[in-house]
């Protein structure tokens, strides 16, 4: 083979191995992104990487993602568009029916389980949720539990301050030094704990928190504690989340984990249908910015407009949905879609 042919075949090796790795970067940088709890930057990544260069494996976790987000409407188009695309993955089938029973469309969900199964048989998620939503005519899943909401009778009554059973007694309060030595101790029996002691380290948490509130310490406890209650059960325990992370906004307002928290924040505000605390979030967030990007613009609008909705605010929710369709200019953008639905829906 001459040297021409040689330096042909080499520059080709060379430009498929940058197109996989190209692939595969939103993948690795997305993932990367959730490991570090940044979640809303993790679903833009798997997004944009959708646009340039769709994948099943950024379809899946695009997907997931938006599930763990309780963005159901929004996951919905987007796996359907997925499996238009990638039409023998049983894996989307899966995930579009898991998202369809969490919303209560449990004949779609199982429907689409007996899809992947007359496919492959031995496929053991669509055969282990097929099973529990045919055992007993178990019933559609009401909003509210699928999400792991609470009834409005969970929640205080809105002119009623939540007693804050995070915030030590002032006179109870030791010198700093005592706190940094008793947090440092507190995380070393931490440390020897197994994984699977929740109640334990709910409890050494806590005390972090109540008795050491001037070290680093405590925040770090508020933000493992949402961590906790978001991962280490079947359903997120938001209740749990809301409390532990509005007491870090408002004990520690200056910390870094706040922007992250917020966002953590917004996501159990939703599931627990709270569309007053999601409604001033936004309204917040578009006075700090009054001109985000366009793609910025779009998601945010969603989120408000559907928090409108909520609050029975329908005519403001229209004009959002309505503007986010005319800034798509006909690009049939996934934001744009889920707007022409939600509208009809108003």
């Amino acid at each position: 083979m001459s040297s021409i042919r040689w330096s042909t075949v080499l520059l080709c090796c060379l430009w498929l191995a940058a197109s996989v790795a190209a692939g595969a970067a939103p993948l690795d940088e997305g993932k990367a992104l959730e490991k570090a709890g940044q979640l809303e930057k993790a679903l833009t990544v798997y997004l944009d990487g959708l646009k340039t260069a769709p994948s099943e494996e950024l379809y899946r976790e695009a997907g997931t993602l938006l599930g763990k987000l309780q963005r159901y409407p929004q996951a919905i188009p987007l796996l359907q568009e997925g499996i238009g695309k990638f039409p023998e993955s049983t894996a989307l089938m899966n995930l579009l029916g898991l998202v369809k029973f969490k919303t209560g469309a449990t004949a779609e969900a199982r429907a689409l389980w007996e899809k992947v199964l007359a496919r492959n048989p031995n496929n053991s998620f669509a055969k282990e949720w097929l099973a529990k939503v045919t055992s007993a005519g178990a019933p559609a899943a009401p909003a509210a539990a699928a999400t792991g909401g609470a009834s409005p009778a969970a929640r205080p009554p809105a002119n009623e301050e939540p007693t804050n059973a995070l915030a030590g007694d002032p006179a109870d309060k030791l010198p700093l030094a005592e706190q940094e030595a008793l947090a440092k101790k507190l995380y070393k029996e931490m440390a020897a704990l197994d994984k699977y002691e929740l109640a334990q380290f709910d409890t050494l948490h806590r005390t972090v928190i109540r008795k050491c509130p001037d070290t680093d310490f405590a925040e770090q406890s508020c933000w493992r504690l949402s961590n906790m209650y978001l991962m280490a059960e079947d359903e997120p325990n938001h209740q749990g989340i809301i409390e532990v992370l509005e007491h870090l906004i408002k004990t520690y307002p200056n910390s870094p984990l706040i922007p992250e928290a917020k966002n953590r924040l917004l996501q159990s505000y939703r599931a627990t249908g709270q569309h007053d605390r999601v409604a001033a979030f936004y309204e917040e967030l578009f006075k700090l910015n009054p001109n985000p990007d366009e793609k910025e613009y779009m998601t945010w609008a969603l989120e408000y407009a559907e928090a409108l909705a909520g609050l029975n605010r329908k005519d403001q929710a229209r004009a959002l949905y309505e503007k986010i369709i005319q800034m798509d200019d006909n690009r049939d953008q996934l934001e744009a879609r889920v707007a022409r639905e939600r509208l009809a829906g108003l």
